[in-house]
């Protein structure tokens, strides 16, 4: 009798043992098909990490030049704002080159005499 009590405890022994073996195996196994997961698809988190990276880092440098774009030129010998008098109102004029030409101030010509400095 003492025999079989003995054996069955051994055999329960084993079974404890095989069950954490068993367990050992499949946590073994989940860290392998994680790290496999994890290398497979870390480029494409890291594409992911740049692309929204570099979209941000356009969006505010090119805040900061003013988008990135010259604003659009107005057609040749069309007048354009060159400057305001003291009082706010603006002093439009044709650019030519370097020089500006037909300046004019509410529709008139513009007289420095008259009208005083352009700002």
């Amino acid at each position: 009798m003492k025999h079989l009590s003995n054996t069955r405890r051994r055999r329960q022994h084993l079974r404890r043992g095989q069950g954490m073996t068993e367990y050992i195996i499949i946590v073994g196994l989940v860290a392998v098909a994680l790290i496999t997961a994890v290398n497979q698809y870390s480029f494409r988190v890291d594409e992911a990490i740049q692309g929204t990276t570099g979209a941000m880092n356009n969006r505010v440098t090119g805040q900061m030049t003013g988008g990135g774009n010259p604003p659009p030129q107005p057609p040749a010998g069309a007048p354009q704002q060159l400057g305001t008098l003291a009082n706010g109102t603006p002093v439009m004029g044709v650019r030519q080159g370097n020089t500006w030409t037909n300046r004019t101030v509410n529709g008139q010509p513009y007289d420095p005499a008259v009208h005083g400095p352009i700002q």
